[in-house]
């Protein structure tokens, strides 16, 4: 081989990668939003408000990408079966929640770097959902067509103890 062959080589090789990472970045970009739901959360505090002894699902939004964007709605959706979610079904129940409790209100201009949170009532019928098919808290945004969605079971969270003495201090 030349040094011209090698040099030529070298270049295309450097190019390819230089190529590859700009994809990456573009792939990056953008408001990227993580986004976790609490069950079985109980507000605690001196203000008359939160002690209701009500039952909350607690909902984080992280935005975690370069770029604000707008959150729209709260939402949720129920599937009966892990096939009906799996093949893509329509949802048995699918509803928005247009003013979440505790919340800062919805449109929300959320920043890159910044977390929005807010709840929804866990009453009879959200627990019958989480606890018998597929449940899904989520919101939908500004930058994207697509909304972010996050899976609520109540078969992994900590056991309900609404009736208990001392049951001040959940989470």
């Amino acid at each position: 081989m030349k040094v011209t062959d090698v040099a030529a080589w070298w270049g295309a090789v450097i190019a390819s990668l230089v190529f590859i990472w700009d994809i990456y970045k573009w792939k990056m970009s953008g408001a990227r939003l993580h986004l976790s739901a609490s069950p079985n959360m109980q507000f605690f505090g001196s203000h008359q408000e939160v002690n209701d002894n009500k039952t909350y699902v607690f909902v984080e939004v992280s935005n975690v990408g370069n770029r604000n964007t707008t959150l729209t709605h709260l939402f949720g959706v129920y599937y009966a079966s892990s096939w009906d979610w799996l093949f893509h079904k329509k949802p048995t129940t699918q509803f928005i929640v247009p003013t979440p409790a505790f919340a800062q209100s919805l449109p929300f201009l959320l920043s890159s770097g910044a977390r929005w949170t807010g709840a929804l009532l866990q009453n009879e019928e959200l627990e019958n959902m989480m606890k018998s098919g597929r449940f899904y808290c989520g919101v939908y945004q500004s930058g994207n067509k697509r909304p972010t969605k996050v899976r609520v079971s109540l078969k992994f969270a900590a056991p309900n103890h609404a009736n208990s003495a001392d049951s001040q201090t959940r989470g």
